[in-house]
């Protein structure tokens, strides 16, 4: 689990969801890699991860930034409940995070 926390924390530390205290567990469900279950208005998750799986297709890196990814939407929609102002806030911050991320070429997909 060490290598996809790492993975996961550092895409998560990338886009600026370091406030979220995300725990990890096994037993995604069948057949799938991973799953997050993000409860943004605490800034809590839980990310169920098919270790196994991952490794064996050799998708450790990929699927924890998947799997960030999902809670930087969670994170987006909460907002956008929230208010306009505060969701338009978020989606420029979330844009720039992202636009440094890829221009930089942060991430090397295994």
């Amino acid at each position: 689990m060490k290598t996809f926390e790492q993975a996961f924390r550092s895409a998560q530390e990338a886009l600026g969801l370091a406030h979220y205290d995300v725990r990890f567990a096994s037993e995604p469900g069948a057949g799938n890699y991973a799953s997050i279950e993000p409860d943004p208005a605490s800034c809590t998750a839980i990310c169920r991860v098919d270790l196994e799986l991952c490794e064996r297709e050799q998708q450790t890196a990929q699927v924890a930034v998947h799997e960030v990814l999902h809670l930087l939407f969670a994170e987006l929609r909460h907002a956008a409940s929230i208010s306009d102002d505060t969701a338009d806030w978020v989606e420029e911050q979330t844009v720039r995070k992202i636009e440094a991320v890829v221009f930089k070429g942060m991430f090397t997909v295994a």
